[in-house]
This record gives structure tokens, sequence and C-alpha cells, in this order.
């Protein structure tokens, strides 16, 4: 695993673009939204919570397959989808315009990872996924 450098972005006002259309989609748009994203989600079909999103005006749903050209002006780019080749289009477009992106369950297509998140209040802690997993095992073994 990468030895990644922790940040936490200030996403507010700027276009964050998902594609894909399913509940993984629907969760990664309703966080860049809490955040203060701009969210536009781009595919052919959406489930009921990206519609349910849109109806409240917290995203904008564009149904369409993705094309190149799609990811103009992003800031982020979150693809939920399981095709590689779409992942490598994807890929190619954000490296071209310097876009940060993260491809769920793919992440050497990613420039950035999701960490698991912890908020309580005014308090945020994020950690990798490997330590998330090797921390709950621990507290698995220690039950046992």
């Amino acid at each position: 695993m990468p030895n990644y450098y922790p940040v936490m972005l200030d996403i507010r006002d700027r276009l964050a673009i998902v594609v894909g259309g399913d509940q993984v989609a629907a969760e990664k748009a309703a966080a860049l939204s809490a955040s203060g994203a701009r969210v536009r989600v781009i595919n052919p079909e959406f489930c009921n919570e990206l519609l349910q999103q849109a109806e409240n005006r917290r995203v904008t749903l564009q149904r369409k397959a993705y094309e190149p050209g799609d990811l103009a002006g992003a800031f982020v780019v979150i693809a939920a989808i399981n095709d590689l080749r779409l992942a490598e289009a994807i890929q190619a477009e954000t490296q071209e315009h310097g876009q940060l992106l993260n491809i769920v369950d793919i992440p050497r297509y990613c420039s950035f990872i999701m960490p698991s998140v912890l908020r309580r209040e005014q308090l945020t802690i994020a950690s990798t996924p490997q330590i998330y997993w090797e921390i709950s095992l621990k507290v698995i073994q220690q039950k046992l």
C-alpha cells in the first residue's frame, strides 16, 4: 500500500461528478453533497435514493452513459462502476485534466482513496481501510 498523504478537502461550491447510478454511487453523492459540493451524477439509470436526492435538489442527474469530455470542470470525480474499460477511460480523462479521482474498489486507477470515517460533533477521525480492518480484527479477537 502506498504511503498516503492525509488531507481534508474543502469542496464547498466545487463541482464533484459521480459516475454510476447504484446505491454505492448514491452514498458517495450524498457524502459529497453534505460536504458542500455541487454534485452531478452521470449514468443511464439511477437507484431510488439518487432519484430522491435529485428531487430534494441535493444532486443533478444526467441520464446518459459516460463519454470523454463529461468530466470537464470537475474538481473531484468518483466512479462507482464495475467496468474496467470505463474505469480506464475515466482515469485517462482525469489524468489529462489534473482532476482528483477515486474509482470505488479499483485503487490502481485512483489518485486518492476514501478512508473509513468516524464523525462525532466537531471530531472527525479518518483511517485507511487496512488500519480499520486490522483494528476491527483485534477487537473481535479480544471479544472472543
